[in-house]
């Protein structure tokens, strides 16, 4: 199987036209979003609140089932 991660427009269209079996979408909304929680406590407190350094997001897996709730470039509908 061939896939790809980012989940991008082109990955999607390969995806729909067979040439792709999947592609790993990273919900950049909500690490932009974690990102600037994190900042603003940092700010006012001196920590980000984060448990760890390291932070693990989950991500979306768009195959040939699911591939038509992407409705937006990097956006999966559930």
């Amino acid at each position: 199987k061939v896939g790809g991660f980012d989940g991008s427009p082109d990955a999607v269209a390969a995806i729909k036209s067979g040439e792709l079996q999947y592609t790993v979408l990273q919900p950049v909304a909500i690490f932009s979003a974690k990102a600037v929680q994190q900042a603003d406590s940092f700010i006012k407190t001196g920590a980000t609140g984060a448990a760890t350094e390291k932070q693990l997001f989950d991500c979306l897996l768009i195959t040939k089932d699911n591939v038509d709730k992407y409705t937006a470039p990097f956006v999966l509908s559930e």
